[in-house]
């Protein structure tokens, strides 16, 4: 486990529940997603201890094209409420460094005065927690890299905006990504948040274009084991 001194946090811990620094290979829906400590606009950010039981979403920011990146965030956080009523907590990744990061969350707070910016803002300049949990190829940016450095093959590898859907076990449910210059739907965010935590409860599936109130897929147990599979399912309300 990396380490580093007790009232510092320069660098992130990474680590895993054996304690071990997790090979850089892709998270696949249902993996449990590696712990990592890092700092924040919030102060050293634990990701498991946050998460608490809760579901968790975590959006992704490049640096480029912040004014992208401006509106997101400005429509997450006109959505508190809708988070709260999920049981959700609401993570935001940046490439940029802490002082940058705080600076730029105080220029938002002083244009939206109406808005609380609360969320915690992960500062990850040096890449790590993007290696962890795989949004960057660990070979592709070596230790140390800055942003403003990176080549343009680097910086294509990293210049997306990702979102991660975590549930209350950290196991990986969902994840999609959307390219640097094009901002996130929030409404999809929330259907597909929706989808999931119903699909958990209710133990049904989701048809295309499926929206709260429409009908689910379940099971119909009338029909012949024999059956073909597309037939074995019956569209139903809740």
């Amino acid at each position: 486990m990396l380490r580093t001194s007790s009232h510092t946090f320069k660098r992130c811990f990474l680590f895993s529940s054996s304690q071990q620094i997790r090979k850089f290979t892709p998270l696949r829906i249902g993996d449990t997603v590696p712990n990592f400590v890092q700092e924040s606009t919030k102060g050293p950010f634990n990701l498991h201890e946050h998460a608490g039981g809760s579901w968790c979403v975590i959006f992704v920011h490049p640096k480029q094209y912040p004014a992208v990146s401006t509106s997101e965030v400005v429509e997450i956080e006109k959505m508190q409420q809708e988070w709260m009523s999920r049981k959700t907590k609401i993570v935001s990744l940046s490439q940029d460094n802490l002082e940058n990061t705080k600076e730029w969350i105080k220029d938002l707070q002083e244009q939206h005065p109406d808005i609380k910016f609360q969320h915690p803002w992960i500062a990850d300049q040096d890449f790590m927690v993007a290696k962890l949990l795989s949004l960057i190829s660990a070979a592709s940016v070596k230790s140390g890299t800055k942003p403003e450095d990176l080549t343009q093959e680097e910086e294509q590898d990293f210049a997306s905006r990702l979102t991660l859907f975590i549930d209350p076990q950290l196991q990986l449910r969902a994840h999609f990504m959307y390219p640097s210059c094009v901002g996130r739907s929030t409404h999809e965010v929330l259907r597909l948040l929706d989808a999931v935590q119903l699909a958990d409860k209710k133990k049904v599936s989701l048809p295309a274009n499926w929206r709260p109130g429409d009908k689910v897929l379940v099971l119909n147990k009338d029909v012949d084991h024999n059956e073909k599979p597309r037939n074995k399912y019956m569209s139903v309300h809740l």
